[in-house]
Order: structure tokens, then sequence, then C-alpha cells
């Protein structure tokens, strides 16, 4: 159980566990973090470490590699209780091992839920490879917290060696993974699991009605989309839960609202990719009102994960 300092909840916030700069990855330490966290008005947050590589001459190690940055993530967690939870990050590729993981990062290490990307491998995550491991999640009803990656032929260059993955794929391979879900009808099969999507949902909520609209479609129509989504995408898209880090434009943010209510929707930093305060402004530069701001920055989070409890004391924004 976590007493979260008061302030926002950042549901979005990456470390790297030792040995990230060996891999030329920037330095990360619990200092700095904290640092920017209080100049930034962020009482808690809960870590993403990233995810194991699922490549084939890898899968022997992966869950060892798990283990080890979830003990990290963990150690983390208790030195500063009131400050980070953490995801706990699974060996996607041997499901007994990641059915093992996820005992022991429930029942032991205490951790608030669980990361994945939208793909592993050539696999989506509505994959039939995977239902043993959301049958668990669900059971559990665990917080499934979904960060994008490049999928496994997607471009890698538009022309510039500066545009990656970040700027187009990932927003697509979001809404890429969402719809898979819905269609493998893993939503519908568990309805426990607590989904947070990061970034707004990608591009999914531009696409929703665009594909609700393909009921006029001669190729489609209303019976054969009945069959595809039985309760409706917009229904089952309202029933997931979406981290704000690079949506607060007003014309995302007010896309991605008309498709959920506000209630669904969490404050996100992604530091330490971007700077707190450099989300915490965008956040605020959307002029919400007092409660469906609090809502958003705290108060959703608190309701979602059942590991946090308030303190009683008076948050401040």
């Amino acid at each position: 159980m976590h007493f979260p300092a008061p302030g926002k909840i950042d549901v979005h916030h990456h470390i790297r566990p030792p040995g990230s700069a060996a891999a030329g990855l920037r330095e990360w330490s619990a200092t700095s973090a904290l640092e920017d966290m209080e100049a930034n008005g962020i009482g808690f947050a809960v870590t993403y470490p990233g995810f194991v590589a699922e490549s084939s001459e890898m899968n022997r190690s992966a869950p060892d590699q798990a283990r080890s940055i979830n003990e990290f993530s963990a150690n983390l967690s208790r030195a500063y209780p009131t400050r980070f939870g953490m995801y706990a990050t699974l060996p996607m590729s041997d499901v007994e091992q990641c059915l093992d993981e996820i005992a022991y990062c429930s029942d032991v290490l205490g951790c608030a839920g669980f990361a994945m990307v939208t793909s592993y491998g050539d696999k989506w995550l509505g994959d039939p490879a995977y239902e043993p491991i959301f049958d668990e999640l669900n059971r559990r009803r665990a917080v499934v917290f979904v960060h994008p990656t490049d999928f496994s032929s997607s471009p890698t260059s538009y022309g510039s060696g500066q545009v990656t993955g970040p700027w187009l794929e990932w927003p697509t391979s979001t809404a890429r993974t969402i719809l898979n879900l819905i269609l493998t009808g893993t939503l519908r099969k568990n309805p426990d699991i607590k989904f947070i999507f990061c970034h707004g949902g990608g591009v999914m909520p531009m696409i929703v009605s665009r594909i609700a609209g393909f009921t006029g479609w001669r190729e489609m129509g209303k019976e054969r989309m009945k069959e595809l989504f039985p309760e409706g995408i917009h229904s089952q898209f309202a029933s997931l839960n979406f981290e704000l880090a690079q949506a607060f434009a007003p014309e995302n943010f007010h896309a991605l609202n008309q498709l959920v209510p506000s209630s669904r929707m969490l404050f996100g930093s992604d530091w330490d990719n971007f700077e707190i305060g450099h989300s915490v402004r965008s956040f605020d530069s959307l002029n919400l009102d007092t409660e469906t701001s609090h809502a958003i920055s705290r108060g959703n989070a608190l309701r979602l994960f059942e590991c946090l409890t308030e303190t009683g004391a008076v948050s401040e924004f």
C-alpha cells in the first residue's frame, strides 16, 4: 500500500535500471527524478522500467532480465514509498515464467500494475499466445499499462535520421493494438483488467468513428460490423483508460474527451524523455475546471490503482 505525497500522480514515468547507460541510454538517478518532481508539483510517480526484448536469441534470458528489472523497481519503491510505485515488466515470450512473475510481483513485490508494449515481435497483444496471461491478470483485477513500440515491420526512416518511431509509428501502434484487443475479443473476455494506454490512445480517437461508419461500406454492412464489434466500438473504446503525455494539445485532448469521459484520463509526464515541467505546463494550458483538473491529476489514479490510498493531506496542483 502506498500513501502518495500531495501533488499530481504521474502514471507515465520512465526509469532506467543499472546498465542502461552502457546500452547508450541517458544516465538515470532517483535524485534527479525527485528534484524534477518536486520542482513541478508531482507527488507520486508509477515507474515504467522499459520492457524485456523478445527476440528469439534473448528468450532464454528474458525471465532473468524481468526479475532483475522488477527487483530494481521494487527497491526504488521501498526506498521512497510515498513517491514511487512500480509497473512490473513481464517476460511475455514464456507464458509459464510470465505467470510466475505476475504472482511474484503482485504477492511479494507489491507492484501497482504491469507494463506491456503494443507488440512483441510480430504479435499484437490480442494474440492467442497471450490468453493465459490476460486470464490471470483479469483474475487479479490488474492495472496494465501499455506503452507503444515499433512493430517488427515498421518503417525506420521518413527521409530524415531525426524522425524515428515516436513521431508516427508509436501513435499508430497504439491504435493497432487497441483494435486488435477489441477484434480478438480480449477486452470482452477480460473486463476486470484496467488498461491504461499511453499518449491519449495515439491516433485511435481520430479513427474510432470512421471505423464505426463502416456499417455503410458495401463490403462490410451492419450485420458483419455487429459480429466484429458486438458491444460497439465506441463502447469498448470508452471502457479503457488513457494517460495524456504528448496529448495535451486541445485538438488531441478534446478528440479523446468526445469519446471517453475525463474520469478515464490520467496525468503522465513521459519523464525523462520529456521534462516534467513541459508536460505540466502543457496540461495546465488546457485551463480545465478545478474538479476535472484534480481528477485527471490525482483522483482518477487513486481510484484506479488499488494499492494507492489518500493520506488525508491537502493535495496541491
